[in-house]
C-alpha cells in the first residue's frame, strides 16, 4: 500500500521514514458472500465446506504473534456472514495484534455495531461510485444505499472508518473518484483505499483496463492528495495493487517541491514498493498460504506446521524476498528500488511468469505500448 498523502506530508517535513517491521496477514475467514461482485479475487459465493474452524484460527493466531503480525485484515467473502467473526477478531487482539474489518457492509446493524466497534481497530467499507454504478458492479440493486446508512451507522459510534474503491475498466471514471472523494469528505471518514483491480477470481473476465482511464485516474488520486495536504485536510489517501504510483508521485512530487525530491525519494525507497510474500501475506479460507490474495496458487497450508518454517522453504517467497526482484525490462529502470517491480500476481495472471513485468505499470506502458 501506498499511503499517498502521508508521505507527502512527512517529505515537505522533512522526515525520513523508519523501516516497516512485522508482517500485514490479509485473512479471508470465509468464501461465503451476499454480494456477486464482479471484482470478487475468491469467486465468492458460498461458504466452503473445509473452511478453517474458530480452533484452527485460534491456533494461528499463535503462530501468527511468532511470525511478528502487526495487523490482521479480517476478509471473506464477507466476514460478517461468520457467526464466530468476533471471537477471531478477539483471538488476534489477544495477542497484540491490531484487527481490521474488510466487509462490503450490507450487513453491519444496530445489533452489531457495539461488537464491531469493541473489536476492530479499523473498518473498511467498499464503495465502487454513485449508486447505480456501484449496485451494477456488486451485483445487488439498492446495495449502496443500505452501505450508505451503514457507514453513516459507523460514523455515529465513532469507530474508524474508511471507504475502499476498487478502480476497473467499469469504475475508472474521473467522475466515479469526484463522487468518493466527495462523499468522504461530505461524511468525515478518516481514509480513502483505492485498491487497482487485479485480473483473478471474478475479476478474470473482466475486460482490461484501458490505460488512458489507468493514468487519469492515477493523475486524478495523485492531484488530490496534494490538495488535500497542502489544505491541511484529515482523510488520508492510500492506493494498493499498483506500485508504479510511486513514479508519477514522485515526479509530481519533484516539479511541486524540487528542494525535497531527496527527501521524497529516500520515503518511497524505504516504503520499497510491492511487498506480497514479504510483509504482505494472504491466508485463505481453506488455511492456503499465498504471497497475496491474487496469486494463482498457494506456497503452503497453515495445516502443514508454522508458517515461517513453509515460508523459508518456498522458491516463490525467496524470489519475492529478493532485493532487487529479478523482473525482465525491470532491472534496467532507475525505479526498481521504489516500486519493487510491481504485482507479480497481475504478472503471473497475465503472462504465466513471475518475472514478468506488471502490465499496469506506467513506465512500461510508455515504452512499449504508447505508440
Amino acid at each position: 500500500m501506498l499511503r499517498i498523502t502521508k508521505i507527502i506530508r512527512d517529505s515537505l517535513r522533512g522526515e525520513i521514514w523508519e523501516e516497516s517491521n512485522g508482517t500485514v496477514v490479509i485473512l479471508n475467514i470465509t468464501s461465503a458472500c451476499n454480494l456477486r461482485c464482479k471484482h470478487c479475487y475468491i469467486s465468492a459465493g458460498k461458504p466452503n465446506p473445509d473452511e478453517l474452524s474458530f480452533e484452527e484460527i485460534e491456533r494461528l493466531s499463535d503462530d501468527l504473534k511468532d511470525l511478528k503480525t502487526r495487523a490482521v485484515i479480517i476478509s471473506g467473502g464477507e466476514p460478517l456472514i461468520r457467526e464466530d467473526v468476533f471471537k477471531i477478531a478477539k483471538v488476534m487482539k489477544k495477542n497484540g495484534i491490531s484487527t481490521h474489518l474488510s466487509s462490503n457492509g450490507t450487513l453491519i446493524n444496530e445489533k452489531n455495531i457495539n461488537c464491531i466497534r469493541e473489536n476492530f481497530d479499523y473498518v473498511g467499507i467498499s464503495i465502487d461510485g454513485p449508486p447505480k454504478t456501484h449496485d451494477f458492479f456488486r451485483g445487488r440493486e439498492g446495495s449502496f444505499k443500505k452501505i450508505l446508512n451503514n457507514i453513516l451507522l459507523c460514523k455515529k459510534e465513532g469507530i474508524n472508518l474508511g471507504i475502499r474503491f476498487s478502480i476497473s475498466e467499469y469504475t475508472a471514471e474521473k467522475s466515479n473518484l469526484e463522487f468518493i472523494f466527495n462523499l468522504a469528505e461530505q461524511i468525515g471518514v478518516n481514509k480513502v483505499y483505492i485498491s487497482y483491480v487485479v485480473n483473478y477470481g471474478y475479476a478474470k473476465s473482466l475486460p482490461k483496463i484501458n490505460y488512458s482511464k489507468l493514468r487519469e485516474a492515477t493523475n486524478f488520486i495523485i492531484e488530490k492528495s496534494f490538495e488535500y495536504v497542502e489544505n491541511n485536510k484529515s482523510i488520508e489517501i492510500v492506493t494498493g495493487n499498483n506500485e508504479s504510483d510511486s513514479v508519477i508521485l514522485f515526479e509530481e512530487f519533484s516539479k511541486r517541491y524540487p528542494e525535497r525530491k531527496e527527501i521524497m525519494r529516500t520515503n518511497l525507497k524505504i516504503w520499497g514498493g510491492n511487498a506480497c510474500g514479504e510483509r504482505i501475506i494472504n491466508i485463505d479460507n481453506k488455511g492456503n498460504i499465498k504471497p497475496d490474495p491474487f496469486f494463482p496458487f498457494s506456497v503452503g497450508n497453515v495445516r502443514e506446521g508454522k508458517i515461517s518454517e513453509q515460508l523459508s522453504k518456498s522458491d516463490i517467497i525467496k524470489f519475492l524476498r529478493e532485493k532487487p526482484r529479478k523482473i525482465k525490462y525491470c532491472n534496467e529502470c532507475k525505479f526498481i528500488d521504489i516500486c519493487n517491480g510491481g504485482s507479480r500476481s497481475r504478472a503471473m495472471n497475465t503472462y504465466g511468469k513471475i518475472d514478468m513485468p506488471d502490465p499496469n505499470c506506467h513506465i512500461i506502458y510508455e515504452k512499449f505500448y504508447k505508440n
